[in-house]
């Protein structure tokens, strides 16, 4: 069986809490500005990258599980036609919401029992995941032992990094899965597990960067539905607790499941990293700037040497744009100097002195309507549009005449509210660097 055969299951039906006022406008209000497996990095949305890539290795079957604001959901990916020829997605809207290996099991019993398929989640970027490689590692495994049942796709990351928020595994030399282990609390933790880590490659990261790594689960999966089999439903409130991460994955016997390293390069004592968990406002400021950053063939449309920019179609640019992404159809007016930004499509930008290291989300209007004050600089901020009438920031929508290291949401009446978006000044200097 070869890659182009494998079917993939991508799960986008979460509501997205993590990420406040972006994607709900309050407690116990279904709508908000835009899901986030529809969120853009950078000219697509998240949930889009994640198909073209398995599209480019040959596969055609997905489904798509959806819940909150499904129909945007299902409107930004469609059917398959904007993906290429022979391209067939199938939309599942669940209601009521069930965890990840509820949904899962259930679309892959139209599966054959042996069929290895993928589950990916719409709400990770990672632009370099190997798919062929990973596909086969996983027969590889499956031909060292039955016992596998699907394979894991792992991230190494600092131990630090993962405290309190990701869960971490023990993998042996053999490259199988000892166990799964809760988010360690504290270092003394996180030395503990990489204790017992016989893999040669978390060894050797360690050793380079000087310092603890472990392996955090990437949510990319290739699985069988024997996985199902082994790990059954539990007999009491499925829909709480049948999910890969908090349930199956923790209860799977060692050494059933193979995993996969997906590849990121070290520079100097630091992990140049291209996977991103789109969790909270930050993060979609960071795989915005890591796409443009580490894979700019991605981007797509011309590279304007004048600009040193991407420019998109019928663009309007009277200031001066350098080192940046600019969508199609957006207008800049004169005197506005843009920097080592993304600008998304349809933006009209007027009498802003300085835009820099920021990303504005499409159809957003800045000073275009005549006000006393405008907004005089945005740095390090990411702007946030509705995804019905766009965006408005000035004086009439927000009190702030300079936004810096701020993440800009519009609420229901279209006033921005202005909260803190945590970037560290060492992602700032890595991303935005010339």
């Amino acid at each position: 069986m070869g890659i182009s055969n494998v079917k993939a299951i991508v799960m986008a039906a979460g509501p997205g809490r993590r990420m406040g006022r972006i994607t709900s406008f309050g407690e116990g209000l279904r709508l908000g500005n835009l899901p986030k497996p529809a969120l853009p990095i950078v000219n697509r949305p998240i949930v889009c990258r994640a198909i073209d890539q398995l599209v480019a290795r040959g596969v055609t079957d997905f489904w798509v599980t959806s819940h909150h604001m499904a129909g945007d959901i299902v409107k930004v990916i469609g059917h398959g036609e904007t993906f290429g020829a022979g391209v067939k997605i199938q939309h599942i809207v669940e209601f009521p919401l069930v965890h990840t290996a509820l949904a899962t099991k259930q679309i892959s019993e139209a599966f054959g029992e042996k069929e290895p398929f993928w589950v990916l989640s719409g709400d990770i970027f990672c632009p370099h995941t190997d798919f062929t490689s990973f596909f086969k590692n996983f027969e590889a495994a499956q031909k060292l032992s039955k016992r596998v049942a699907g394979s894991v796709g792992f991230i190494l990351r600092p131990a630090e990094d993962i405290l309190n928020r990701y869960t971490t595994a023990v993998i042996d030399a053999d490259g199988r899965v000892q166990s799964f282990e809760e988010p360690p609390t504290s270092m003394k933790e996180a030395e503990e597990i990489f204790g017992r880590t016989g893999h040669p490659l978390v060894k050797k990261v360690s050793d380079e960067l000087g310092k603890v790594v472990l392996p955090i689960n990437s949510s990319t999966y290739l699985l069988t539905r024997r996985i199902f089999e082994i790990v059954a439903e539990p007999e009491t409130n499925p829909f709480d607790l049948y999910d890969f991460g908090k349930f199956i994955f923790r209860k799977l016997p060692p050494k059933s499941i193979a995993s996969f390293f997906i590849p990121e390069s070290i520079v100097g004592k630091r992990v140049q990293k291209l996977w991103t968990d789109v969790g909270f406002p930050e993060d979609l400021w960071l795989a915005n700037f890591r796409l443009r950053k580490y894979a700019p063939f991605l981007i797509g449309g011309k590279f304007i040497t004048h600009f040193k920019s991407w420019i998109g179609h019928n663009c309007n640019l009277q200031g001066r744009v350098s080192r940046s992404v600019i969508g199609s159809n957006v207008q800049v007016g004169p005197g506005v100097k843009i920097e080592d930004s993304v600008i998304g499509q349809g933006s009209i930008i007027e009498d802003a002195k300085l835009i820099r290291g920021t990303v504005i989300l499409p159809y957003s209007y800045i000073n275009v309507r005549k006000n006393h004050h405008n907004i005089q600089s945005i740095k390090n901020s990411l702007i946030i549009s509705r995804s019905r009438g766009g965006t408005f920031l000035d004086s009439q929508t927000t009190s702030a005449q300079e936004i810096e290291k701020q993440v800009t949401i519009p609420d229901i009446d279209g006033q921005n509210k202005l909260e803190p978006l945590y970037l560290s000044p060492q992602d700032i200097r890595e991303l935005l660097s010339r």
